[in-house]
């Protein structure tokens, strides 16, 4: 009987055990593999006016790509005085425009500067794009960056790159809450015992797979996409004010949901409103979907990140050579 009894619990645990085996090897097959990250991974800071900032002067990582904060807080190297025959552009946006892993010469910045040099080489000048995106920032926390920063960066132009779920924005928090004192920047840090099993688990494609399924909050309801739609006009409001301030030029730039470009998706009709409301406010609005979309058809997949949605370096090159395109069709790269 225990003979009979341990062939049934190994037959059974084999059983499971191809199991799971081939069902990390599918989900890999159709999602991608876990992209490793290494620590530490970006550290914030309390910021007065929108809440929080990354720590200036920081080196840490995204997922495992180095990121360097120059001393104004934004991803990047250190920004020198202005060129007199510079033409400077400043990016507001969240994540996306921040980079979130990928590399620093795969940002949407990034390549930008690449694109307009050689779309439309300056005789005697260069192109500065500043990346002044950030993780977890909505529209009003960007104009607020422009407030901040923007006589100190003196941009020609300033891109707005909007994307849906900035209907998603939420209050920002009180200065000091939720935000504990980052460790020493100077001094090595050795990853904590949670971070090192996180990472043993990160390993399964599997486990990555179902915890997206654990954590889908779905799409939000109407009621809400209509009140955080009727706040898009009081910030581009108060951007259009900043941009007068600073004597720059402006664009409103939407970025297209990946998914949307080759599924029915809801977030195309929040995109069509938010850039009536950007145009009712005399601003620009560049659309990169086209070269998204040549990109999807090229590659065969969605240009985005394993097991986050981000778009990853093609995409965002992508994105940056539609940009570059509708700058030069609306001739806002024109030195003033």
């Amino acid at each position: 009987m225990k003979s009979k009894l341990r062939k049934k619990l190994f037959a059974l645990a084999t059983g499971l055990l191809v199991g799971l085996l081939g069902s990390e090897v599918l989900v890999r097959m159709c999602l991608g593999a876990p992209i490793p990250e290494r620590y530490p991974q970006a550290r914030y800071v309390p910021q007065a006016r929108r809440g929080f900032s990354l720590v200036p002067g920081d080196r840490s990582y995204t997922y495992h790509h180095p990121v360097r904060v120059n001393s104004h807080g934004l991803r990047g190297p250190e920004i020198a005085a202005k060129d007199p025959h510079e033409f400077r552009v400043f990016l507001l946006g969240d994540s996306l425009t921040f980079g979130h892993g990928v590399a620093e010469e795969d940002t949407i910045g990034a390549h930008l500067e690449r694109e307009l040099g050689e779309r439309a080489p300056l005789v005697g000048g260069s192109y500065r794009v500043i990346n002044g995106g950030h993780q977890g920032f909505a529209t009003r926390q960007e104009v607020d960056m422009l407030h901040e920063l923007g006589e100190i960066l003196q941009p020609d132009l300033v891109l707005l790159l909007w994307l849906w779920n900035d209907v998603q924005e939420k209050p920002a928090p009180p200065p000091a809450a939720g935000f504990a004192p980052p460790p020493a920047i100077e001094e090595p840090q050795s990853a904590p015992l949670t971070w090192t099993l996180r990472q043993v688990l990160r390993k399964s494609a599997l486990l990555l797979w179902l915890n997206d399924l654990r954590f889908d909050t779905g799409f939000p309801g109407p009621d809400r996409i209509e009140r955080a739609l009727d706040r898009v006009g009081p910030h581009l409001l108060r951007f259009r004010e900043e941009i007068e301030r600073l004597g720059a030029r402006a664009a409103f730039v939407v970025l297209p949901d990946a998914k949307g470009l080759v599924i029915p998706n809801p977030t195309a009709p929040i995109d069509a409103r938010a850039a009536d409301i950007a145009r009712a406010h005399d601003l620009d609005v560049l659309l990169v979907e086209d070269e998204v979309r040549t990109l999807i058809e090229e590659r065969g997949r969605l240009p985005v990140l394993a097991f986050d949605g981000h778009y990853d370096g093609e995409g965002n090159r992508a994105i940056a050579a539609g940009i570059a395109r509708g700058l030069l069709e609306t001739d806002l790269v024109r030195t003033r």
